[in-house]
């Protein structure tokens, strides 16, 4: 999290490729509105190929106005904001351009040591992520599109806006929750869904095993609804035979495993950068640690 270095610069937050200036906030009748200033580097274009699109939308996310009605922005929120939208302008990166090539953009800081190389190989596998979720939806539209439609409301235009609101249900989803009256990130329970998420690919996990994980799932996780209904239909067609599909979703599982062994051996090795510490957040307010119990019933 960012340090301010005296109290006037508590309304500026600057990022890596971004930054936000916090400058009043209004009421309009029971609504109160946040005034921001920011600024991001965008990636692709609105107008460029479908996968310029794609990172285009990927880079300008999370919406500032999400903070709008926020309360105690300067206290927390904001500096969590840029902390996401940095990721994002990263992973639009990773989803645009291609690793250990001419137009990698993590190579320099790798080779100025800015970065480490498990940093540099996390960063593209939630690149791949996308980019394998992508062709997924992309190469079966076909086939994945008519099940969605005969099983929900589908109202995507095309398989550009279906990607866009994955995504946009994955982080603004995440980012979303510091907007709550209150929320507790747990450290150790996220280590615990690592270690978890790798045994369950595996399919190693008993079912007392399977109750904790889903139930961590539930409390840190974001509801990206249509995320899942892909992964559902895709299942469900790699089942019928579809090998293609299924091919996808192994990448997909790979990366996951891959994923989540990153994220447990950052946890145990001191070189790497450090994880998450233990926060919470009370309209606005982050504070390290766990939530004590009085604070809790206060809030």
């Amino acid at each position: 999290m960012i340090n301010q270095s005296n109290e006037q610069e508590k309304s500026l937050f600057i990022g890596r490729y971004c930054y936000l200036k916090y400058l009043s906030t209004t009421l309009r009748g029971n609504f109160s509105i946040s005034d921001v200033e920011y600024c991001y580097c965008s990636v692709g274009s609105p107008n460029g190929t479908e996968e310029e699109q794609i990172a285009f939308f990927i880079s300008g996310i999370p919406n500032p106005k999400l903070l709008d009605g926020g309360k105690n922005l300067c206290h927390g929120v904001m500096d969590i904001w840029v902390g996401y939208k940095d990721s994002c302008v990263e992973l639009a990166k990773c989803f645009l351009f291609t690793k250990g090539k001419e137009d990698d953009p993590f190579l320099e800081s790798l080779s100025k040591k800015e970065i480490n190389l498990s940093e540099y190989e996390y960063e593209w596998l939630k690149g791949e992520l996308y980019k394998n979720l992508w062709h997924l939806i992309h190469h079966n539209s076909e086939f994945i599109i008519k099940n969605l439609e005969e099983n929900w409301d589908y109202y995507f235009v095309s398989d550009i806006d279906l990607m866009c609101e994955i995504v946009r249900g994955v982080i603004e989803g995440e980012f979303s929750r510091y907007l709550l009256n209150i929320y507790q990130y747990n450290a150790s329970e996220i280590d615990d869904i690592n270690k978890l998420k790798r045994k369950m690919y595996k399919n190693e996990l008993c079912m007392v095993e399977k109750e904790k994980f889903w139930n961590l799932i539930d409390k840190h996780t974001a509801k990206a609804i249509w995320f899942d209904r892909v992964i559902t239909i895709a299942n469900a067609l790699a089942d019928h035979g579809i090998n293609e599909i299924k091919t996808h979703l192994d990448i997909h599982s790979k990366i996951i495993d891959a994923m989540a062994r990153f994220s447990i051996k950052r946890v145990r090795n001191p070189a790497l950068r450090s994880p998450r510490k233990s926060h919470y957040c009370i309209e606005g307010v982050i504070t390290e640690g766990t939530i004590p119990k009085w604070k809790l019933h206060e809030a």
